[in-house]
């Protein structure tokens, strides 16, 4: 792998609990039939126009977060890897919006949706991270889960109680997703001057993170253990990001945690009944 995979490589060792495997793996087979409902929200069919770009794009968001990020589940050390994704359904969002969708039920498989057509790969191939971790979640949870049983937390993307197990998942794969686009801004700094959103929703993502991970602490949604492998994931991924040379970025990073907070005291007044000041929701992790 690239000296810039250095963040997002020792991210997903954290979500796997050890050091997950590197060699490159095939790009998943491609579907655009319509996916179990049990798998994907109701995103439409992929014009047929455009499925042979879309089936390109996804072959290059593969190989670039393979350059990256550990695509390759690793069953045990001896064993030779397969793809975490084996098998990708392939649909239609609005222009600008990416969906990945992901199930326990369905392993290997994902649902990846996009405004086809694309101009570059990266904003897909973060997805591909994403979705990653989630299957090596679900498999890391059939033989050491961390959460605690009936634990419930907040999600700062949901802006809502969730069970502790979403929260969780939620921390590792937007952390990991952040660390893949953090180490590619890294390495080429063009992509923040290309696409001029990218430094907000990555600002946005970050605020989210740090609420998820408070979440973690606050509700004793994972083990002691756990709470201190997210925290060196976090800080981490944090510093690197704090290393981008993209303009006011920590400022939009402020702006966005702002608004985070502000959501969370709206949910925790609902919940509780009562005003929580901020200086005693905000955690520092370190």
């Amino acid at each position: 792998m690239p000296d810039d995979a250095g963040t997002a490589l020792s991210t997903m060792s954290l979500a796997l609990s050890k050091n997950p495997r590197t060699e490159p793996v095939l790009s998943p087979a491609v579907s655009f039939r319509t996916p179990p409902p049990a798998l994907s929200p109701a995103y439409p069919a992929v014009d047929p126009a455009l499925r042979t770009h879309a089936r390109e794009m996804l072959n290059e968001a593969f190989e670039w977060c393979g350059a990256r990020f550990p695509l390759a589940e690793q069953f045990s050390e001896a064993a030779t890897p397969s793809p975490a994704i084996r098998y990708a359904y392939l649909r239609r969002a609005r222009e600008g919006e990416y969906v990945g969708s992901s199930s326990a039920h369905f392993p290997g498989e994902v649902v990846l949706a996009a405004g086809w057509p694309l101009e570059n790969p990266y904003w897909l191939a973060s997805v591909i991270a994403h979705e990653t971790v989630h299957h090596a979640l679900f498999g890391r949870e059939s033989v050491d889960n961390p959460v605690r049983p009936g634990s419930l937390g907040y999600s700062p993307w949901r802006r809502t109680t969730r069970p502790g197990r979403s929260v969780w998942h939620a921390f590792w794969t937007f952390t990991c997703q952040l660390s893949v686009l953090t180490d590619a801004v890294r390495a080429a700094p063009r992509l923040a001057d290309e696409d001029r959103d990218l430094p907000s929703c990555m600002a946005a993502m970050a605020a989210r993170i740090d609420r998820c991970l408070d979440s973690l602490h606050r509700f004793e949604v994972v083990t002691d253990a756990e709470l201190r492998r997210c925290d060196t994931a976090w800080n981490t991924t944090r510093d690197s990001c704090a290393r981008l040379r993209i303009p006011y970025f920590t400022a939009r990073v402020d702006a966005e945690k702002q608004a985070v907070d502000d959501a969370y005291l709206t949910w925790a007044e609902q919940l509780l009944g009562r005003q929580t000041p901020v200086a005693d929701t905000a955690m520092v992790h370190r």
